[in-house]
């Protein structure tokens, strides 16, 4: 393990005994006193070497295990996404067509008056 890993594990472990949902590598890297981009690539070793492993939520967050103990960063929580009516039928369902202003009835069931041509 590199001083960097051992700087980066030693400030998982902290976040892990206290609890806390694993921040960004950004305030880790803050946390640890090193750079960015050291704290990313001391991270992706301590993944290669199986020390911790990673569970990633996409923008919502991560946790962090250490693989000797078990012990595992807080989780994120989650966001909650607005929900959305389901348009799913909107692309396969033609738009309604109008009745015939004469008779009613629509051109494509019946209506002499609006028949598209074939």
């Amino acid at each position: 393990m590199s001083p960097n890993q051992a700087i980066v594990f030693s400030v998982i472990t902290g976040i892990i005994e206290r609890g806390e949902a694993c921040p960004q590598n950004r305030d880790i890297a803050e946390m640890a006193g090193i750079p960015f981009n050291t704290t990313t690539s001391a991270i992706e070793g301590l993944k290669a070497a199986c020390k911790i492993k990673i569970e990633n939520f996409g923008k919502h967050g991560r946790v962090i295990t250490i693989v000797d103990t078990g012990q595992h960063s807080a989780w994120p929580e989650m966001v909650t996404r607005q929900s959305v009516p389901n348009d799913s039928f909107k692309a396969i369902v033609p738009p309604p067509r109008d009745p015939c202003w004469k008779c009613g009835t629509r051109g494509d069931i019946g209506c002499e008056h609006q028949r598209w041509a074939a």
